[in-house]
């Protein structure tokens, strides 16, 4: 055999010159017949194109690249200096993208990799909230984006808005993707001294992709009167990343959740959250307020406070009963926002409650804050995929929780500038970390 491999080498070292000039005669695509079609394209979005280079050079990296711009004149531009026959120009306005929404619908082809260089500054505060969720939309699982934000004076005839990779992060954080802060206040290559940029680059996530749409739209971003959704989904994804012992298998298809471990940090949370004078509901809409029941029944057990709710701390007499009923509005508030969470388009809540009533315990007796709160509060049953992608990508997960948290306080306290969501979001990180 190894006569055989030393033959036929020896040929070919003796014959390369002849073989090698043989070989190019004819072509790879001739040859490798059907591959072609085959091979993996990426596809490809440069959004505000202009004259077309950055479209081409993607086309160069083997891309397939649709290429738009608002400016029909800037299309003539770059169709007639960067052409290529892997790239398509047209004309579309941001944030609506309206064409290609319209081609992804026909296609079915969404992409993998997006630019937007020196454009995102043009959209206002609104414009750039609705970008982000077409980006969203038209992405690829995995895909990646990246963005250059101009920071610096503007021309007079091309407005400009004040953008920063903050914002840009806390938009990341609320879609549920991955953030990178590239480049920081690089100089501008044409020379100006008063125009600096900005490189971000997202990515989507490309795991568990039909489950965390129900974390972001059904929880994160939806319309809400309290941030009690927010609070629930905390404590859930607390509890199924740090006690995964306590997740217990109901069926094939779902996982029973207790209810009673999560309760104490509920009541630390949000009695730290009224430390910290952060109001959690709106003043219009009248819902029951845990807190207020949490300080009443302090008020009433003399000694009993939110601190007192850890694992190992034993309630005697009176204060067993306030703190009984202070557990059971916990229970209420946070069982009240699962009926309003589904999947994206669905009707059915992804929590099921069951719901058990208050254990009973005389005046006499003790209640110890131990394993056994995991029997006496009920449970919640869930699908296992969501317990799935909450345990994956739960650090993901969280953030945009936090971010979303801090703005929809802000919003209640009618706190709405850039220096005041700062300091909301710092205090509220502040009682999360201490619960």
């Amino acid at each position: 055999m190894d006569d055989v491999r030393q033959l036929i080498l020896s040929t070919y070292n003796a014959q390369a010159a002849k073989l090698s000039a043989q070989y190019q005669s004819v072509n790879s695509v001739d040859v490798l017949a059907g591959l072609n079609a085959r091979l993996p394209r990426y596809r490809a979005l440069d959004i505000a194109c202009g004259n077309g280079r950055h479209a081409r050079w993607l086309a160069e990296q083997g891309l397939i690249v649709d290429a738009v711009d608002g400016a029909v004149g800037m299309i003539a531009q770059a169709r007639q200096q960067n052409p290529h026959q892997n790239i398509t120009y047209g004309v579309d306005l941001m944030p609506d993208l309206s064409s290609i929404r319209d081609k992804i619908k026909a296609s079915g082809e969404k992409y993998d990799v997006v630019v937007m260089s020196a454009a995102w500054m043009h959209l206002d505060d609104g414009k750039r909230r609705k970008m982000f969720s077409t980006l969203a939309a038209i992405t690829n699982p995995g895909a990646m984006m990246f963005i250059t934000l101009r920071h610096g004076p503007a021309p007079v005839d091309r407005p400009m808005f004040a953008v920063s990779a903050a914002e840009m992060k806390g938009m990341a954080a609320t879609g549920l993707m991955h953030f990178e802060h590239i480049v920081d206040a690089r100089e501008d290559k044409l020379g100006r001294g008063d125009v600096w940029w900005d490189s971000v680059c997202l990515r989507v996530p490309d795991r568990h992709t039909e489950v965390l749409p129900t974390y972001r739209d059904g929880i994160i971003q939806s319309a809400k009167n309290s941030s009690y959704k927010l609070g629930f989904a905390h404590c859930f994804l607390n509890l199924i990343r740090t006690q995964p012992g306590l997740v217990r298998e109901h069926d094939d298809a779902r996982y029973a959740i207790p209810l009673g471990p999560m309760l104490p940090h509920w009541i630390r949370l949000y009695d730290g959250l009224a430390e910290a004078g952060l109001q959690q509901i709106k003043s219009s809409k009248r819902i029951n307020d845990p807190m207020n029941a949490t300080r009443r029944f302090s008020e009433v057990a003399g000694t009993v406070r939110a601190d007192d709710f850890v694992v190992g701390h034993v309630f005697e007499g009176a204060q067993a009963q306030a703190a009984l009923r202070m557990l059971g509005a916990a229970q209420a508030a946070m069982l009240q926002p699962t009926q309003f969470i589904t999947r994206p388009g669905g009707k059915f809540p992804v929590f099921t409650a069951s719901r058990s009533g208050l254990p009973f315990i005389k005046d006499t007796h003790a209640l110890v804050l131990d394993d056994n709160l995991s029997g006496r509060f009920g449970e919640i049953l869930v699908s296992r995929d969501i317990v799935h992608a909450g345990r994956e990508y739960a650090g993901l997960i969280d953030a945009g929780i936090v971010q979303e948290w801090a703005r929809f306080s802000s919003r209640v306290a009618g706190q709405d500038s850039v220096d005041e969501l700062v300091n909301v979001q710092s205090r509220l990180e502040i009682a999360l970390k201490a619960a």
